[in-house]
């Protein structure tokens, strides 16, 4: 969606700035301790880029340029290694590569779903992903529906509720899917809760119970 990168131009300018009126002792203190101060300064650079591209994100956002590029293709052929999981009903492989009881669970689920056409597998750092102001993230299953829309699931444990990668996963998820197109494309994070939990302390997200009535009926 965006790119956000710092040039080594920038990086100097900034090291001017942070030595800028620095005596010759504060200069000694700190070749005495280089690894100390070589560290402060990736932390503080690091900082002050995510805070950069999270404004610039939002800025774009709001101005509505964000664009989706559909440019992703499904492999022809997928194989897996010795310990994929073999194929369950309507995935789109012959086997999916394994996951945790949750993602399991969630895979036999959708598997008796009559509305889902096939699901799959999205593999981590080689599959599609939705790139973000910090980061990409790939989620953990693509749905195509019989209707013909394609829906992004992100499955997350009860632990990982409201920290801040969950966080940061559902808000760039939905801006995807709003960017997407909401008509043809859809983006939930599931947590397992109870089948009449609520999951509104993280907003956007649904349990298992309410994913499946979705899926029924999107």
């Amino acid at each position: 969606m965006v790119r956000c990168s710092i040039s080594g131009a920038s990086v100097l300018s900034y090291l001017d700035k942070v030595l800028e009126g620095v005596n010759q002792w504060q200069l000694q203190q700190l070749t005495e301790s280089t690894s100390n101060f070589a560290n402060a300064v990736i932390s503080k650079i690091q900082s002050l880029h995510t805070e950069h591209c999270q404004k610039k994100f939002k800025e774009l956002h709001q101005k509505r340029l964000l664009h989706p590029c559909f440019s992703y293709e499904l492999p022809k052929q997928y194989y897996g290694d010795d310990d994929w999981i073999d194929y369950i009903g309507k995935s789109l492989y012959d086997a999916e590569e394994p996951g945790n009881s949750l993602e399991l669970e969630f895979m036999n689920l959708i598997s008796g779903i009559p509305n889902v056409l096939w699901w799959h597998r999205n593999p981590a750092k080689t599959g599609f992903y939705i790139n973000g102001p910090t980061g990409k993230h790939f989620p953990d299953f693509i749905i195509k529906t019989k209707s013909q829309k394609t829906i992004l699931i992100e499955t997350k444990g009860e632990q990982l509720r409201g920290n801040d990668d969950t966080s940061y996963k559902i808000k760039i998820g939905k801006i995807w899917e709003e960017v997407a197109g909401r008509d043809h494309f859809s983006y939930f994070m599931v947590f397992k809760a109870g089948s009449d939990a609520d999951s509104s302390d993280t907003e956007g997200a649904v349990s298992l119970y309410q994913i499946a009535d979705i899926l029924k009926a999107i």
